[in-house]
């Protein structure tokens, strides 16, 4: 029993040792990861497969060092892996995922990343297999973002078959320990994976910065490295707060606590009992929206679920009270190659119940000239009070207007291909993702 004690004590130390040794190989290769490499804590639980929550990772001694008398090329890579989860930010993903297709989305994705680099230290069979279906799926997704691939499966509905098919070309940790397997999390489960998550976002900003500077040597070798990477930074959009700056200051009936003087109120209480020397404010200046127009593109390419979440969800946060003045105007334009629809909106439930029921319409060209000349006209016919900006979602597929309005203007992309798209200088734009929404 003792010699068995020590042996497995021996086990565990060399097994750190190949995890320090691999972790090192890596950083030396791969300099710009260096600070997401050195990150996890490494626990030993007796696993087959490499697993994080985003603070550790969790290996098995036994089975890592089986592993690795066969090929340390095969370690390297499964660590490097797991990195690259971490770097992307695939396990901190909507809870609402299918785990089978949010899984193997992120699998192809950090494989396709890592033969892309063709590191000697991450050489494994497999590969001939492995980059024909990378291949295959990049002509057909047109991307190897996790999220695009994700997107195109529940758009394929995948066959089992197939599934698990591209499982074993891809499979190489395990995912089970990832935050977003935590349903529903306790409070300071939710407390844990906020701090993981802010953490990981910094670093994967870091390795961006490095990639587009430092490590430009790598050129076309990190290509779908920095896409990913872009991507995975880009997506936290606060859209919430993106909507205030279409917002003026104006009065409103509430409490102003800024302006009320606590000490005269107490002494009056004091000295006359029941009457204060000096009340509070009754209104108070705030940022709300008066007048704002919310162009939608109905072309084609815009159609589906998505074009509904959006104005679902729009509708939800600007019918809240506190966003807009007791009146207001909001127009609600359905536009593809001409304007199709023209709703009015004058109170907060006008907007709750056209998001309910409000059908989408069009669906042919896309030409963004009309909204705009017909809110030109309308600003003529002085249908707004002081239009602070016009909201226009669309894929960018169309032509734009040569000269800018005087209101600001914003085009929303709900879609990657929205960061190939050039605007004009004078526009603002956003490109927001369905996890974006979900999280509102």
């Amino acid at each position: 029993m003792p010699d068995q004690f020590f042996s497995d004590r021996q086990s565990a130390s060399i097994a750190r040792d190949v995890l320090g040794l691999t972790r090192d190989t890596l950083m030396v290769a791969l300099r710009f990861l260096s600070p997401a490499l050195g990150q996890p804590v490494f626990l030993d639980t007796g696993r087959e497969q490499f697993a994080t929550d985003g603070h550790v990772l969790a290996f098995g001694s036994q089975s890592l060092l089986d592993h690795y008398q066969i090929s340390r090329e095969q370690v390297a890579r499964d660590y490097l892996h797991l990195i690259l989860h971490l770097v992307l930010l695939h396990p901190c993903a909507s809870q609402k995922a299918r785990p089978e297709y949010w899984d193997l989305a992120c699998d192809i994705a950090v494989e396709a990343i890592i033969d892309e680099l063709n590191l000697v230290e991450t050489q494994c069979p497999g590969a001939p297999a492995r980059k024909a279906l990378t291949s295959q799926l990049k002509e057909e997704a047109h991307a190897l973002t996790a999220e695009r691939l994700y997107r195109f499966f529940l758009d394929q509905a995948l066959p089992d078959v197939t599934l698990l098919h591209w499982q074993e070309q891809v499979f190489r940790d395990d995912h089970r320990e990832w935050p977003m397997r935590i349903t529903p999390p306790d409070a300071e489960q939710q407390e844990t994976q906020k701090k993981a998550r802010e953490r990981w976002e910094t670093i994967s900003s870091r390795i961006q910065v490095d990639l587009e500077t430092l490590s430009q040597r790598w050129g076309t070798r990190s290509g779908t490295l920095t896409a990913a990477i872009e991507r995975a930074n880009q997506s936290r959009v606060d859209y919430r707060s993106f909507l205030q700056r279409f917002m003026v200051l104006g009065e409103s009936m509430q409490v102003n606590d800024d302006e009320f003087d606590m000490v005269f109120y107490t002494y009056g209480l004091s000295l006359y009992r029941n009457l204060p020397l000096i009340e509070p404010l009754e209104y108070k200046e705030v940022p709300q929206i008066r007048d704002l127009v919310i162009a939608i593109d109905t072309s084609a390419s815009c159609s589906g679920a998505m074009v509904q979440n959006f104005i679902r969800k729009t509708g939800a946060i600007l019918s809240q009270n506190v966003a807009f003045f007791q009146t207001f105007n909001v127009y609600l334009i359905q536009c593809d190659a001409k304007v199709q629809s023209v709703v009015h909106l004058t109170k907060p439930d006008d907007f709750t119940r056209y998001a309910a029921s409000g059908q989408l319409c069009g669906f042919g060209g896309t030409d963004f000239r009309p909204v705009f000349r017909l809110v030109d006209d309308m600003i003529e016919q002085k249908m707004f009070t002081h239009l602070k900006g016009l909201i226009y979602f669309t894929d960018g597929l169309g032509t734009f207007p040569e000269h800018k309005p005087p209101y600001e203007t914003a085009f929303v992309f709900l879609s990657d291909d929205g960061g190939q798209v050039a605007v004009p200088p004078w526009a603002i734009k956003l490109i927001l993702h369905e996890e974006d929404l979900d999280r509102l």
